[in-house]
């Protein structure tokens, strides 16, 4: 059908490649890496410390952290133009996390996505168009400011990456293929405004975040958070060529300065980021399933303990069965919502339209019910890093950190007995 790239580069990528091998060996006791899955995320976590691709950063928070995102609004079809489906104001914003303090959820930081004009498809990307409808430029600088007082995190969350031509002109912004074509994505069955998503230039993205940030820097924002550039990578060629190693050092440098200001919230970074970033947000809770596995493993999560918050994928979204809230205790990994004030069916006519699920007065008790369990585990472990995880039965799993509390979660559905204790059906028991 003629939809694919057809011109290759005439000379070789050339690049030095380094492989290096290490052999464990025995439970560990010698240099600490176990010859087992725990025993290499240790290591490789030591090796990228030793090459200042990740830092140690251990925070002795006083409760569990929740990451609470919000959708604000998005743009639909209209008799003329577009027009914005307005569904969290920022004073709603306010309302839902002082409630959730109130009611016992703490260490809250939220992520809000579709801040300005045009919502989260048609917004700007380097300098905030606000709303009226939203809020207006001192209603977010004063809710950001009273819920900072409260130690809560609000930030404004872009996608630096990915853009349309209904936003803006492609000449200049948008990324090009080799051969010309400009780099694209065609959304199958797209509900919204706009059924093609175009790529921006590395070049831009880079001018956009620190512009974004540096117009900003007023509303004295705890934390801001990237998605996008954060896990896409890719060559230019509208203007000569950017390979991906200049993509990479130019996205590097852009986090690096930003990060001297802020915390740093990411979707799913990729390594070369890890030193810059705090949060990782929308972490994998199983494996790819592109291999055969014998089981699903908290690699990533055993690698990055003790150098950034690690949070799962929305709970919202078939992500909230016990199974899962066990799960999220097992890999030591943080519960995320994504959320509106107005019922979600509102977005049907928008790019937004994924995202079923959202109503705030639906998922408020499971929000306050899973923060309540899970943190009366966190509360033990707090400050503590992870130093071990066994198979000990099938479905039975013990977890045990430096300051030598053993948390044992039992997946299974009969009570287990062990230990001189019992660890109920789908719960957990934490043995100091």
């Amino acid at each position: 059908s003629g939809a694919g790239y057809f011109t290759r580069n005439p000379e070789l990528y050339n690049y030095d490649i380094e492989l290096n091998f290490t052999f464990l060996a025995g439970d560990g006791s010698q240099d600490g890496f176990q010859a087992d899955y725990v025993g290499m995320a240790k290591k490789y976590q030591d090796i990228l410390i030793n090459n200042q691709q990740l830092r140690e950063h251990v925070v002795d928070y006083e409760n569990m952290p929740i990451r609470l995102d919000f959708i604000m609004s998005d743009a639909m079809n209209s008799l003329v133009g577009y027009r914005d489906v307005v569904v969290t104001t920022i004073g709603q914003v306010e309302h839902i996390l002082k409630e959730l303090n109130q009611e016992g959820v703490r260490n809250i930081n939220s992520g809000l996505y579709g801040y300005q004009k045009g919502g989260i498809t048609l917004g700007d990307k380097n300098s905030p168009n606000w709303s009226r409808q939203i809020g207006s430029y001192k209603a977010f600088q004063h809710t950001f400011n009273e819920l900072a007082d409260m130690d809560i995190d609000v930030s404004l969350a872009l996608d630096y990456a990915r853009m349309n031509n209904e936003q803006m002109v492609l000449t200049g912004n948008a990324s090009r293929h080799l051969n010309g074509w400009y780099s694209r994505l065609v959304l199958m069955n797209s509900t919204g405004p706009v059924d093609t998503i175009f790529f921006a230039r590395p070049e831009k993205i880079v001018e956009w975040m620190i512009t974004n940030f540096f117009t900003t820097l007023s509303l004295h924002a705890l934390s801001y958070t990237y998605e996008g550039v954060t896990s896409l990578l890719y060559s230019d060629y509208s203007r000569g060529e950017i390979d991906k190693n200049q993509s990479m050092k130019m996205y590097v440098e852009a986090f690096e300065a930003i990060s001297q200001f802020t915390n740093i919230n990411a979707v799913n970074p990729n390594q070369y980021l890890w030193y810059s970033v705090d949060r990782y947000l929308q972490a994998p809770m199983y494996n790819s399933q592109y291999l055969i596995q014998t089981d699903t493993v908290p690699f990533l999560q055993l690698v990055l303990n003790g150098s950034m918050e690690v949070y799962a994928t929305y709970a919202n979204f078939s992500f909230y069965t016990q199974s899962d809230i066990l799960r999220m205790i097992d890999y030591n990994t943080f519960p995320s919502f994504m959320l509106t004030n107005d019922p979600s069916f509102n977005l049907v006519s928008t790019n937004s339209s994924n995202f079923y699920s959202t109503e705030y007065t639906l998922y408020q008790d499971l929000i306050i019910d899973m923060y309540t369990y899970m943190n009366e585990a966190f509360m033990h472990v707090k400050g503590s890093s992870w130093v071990n995880r066994e198979v000990i039965a099938p479905g039975i799993i013990v977890n045990t950190y430096a300051n030598g509390v053993k948390i044992v979660i039992n997946y299974t559905d009969d009570p287990y007995h062990g230990f001189g204790q019992t660890v109920d059906a789908l719960d957990y028991l934490v043995m100091s």
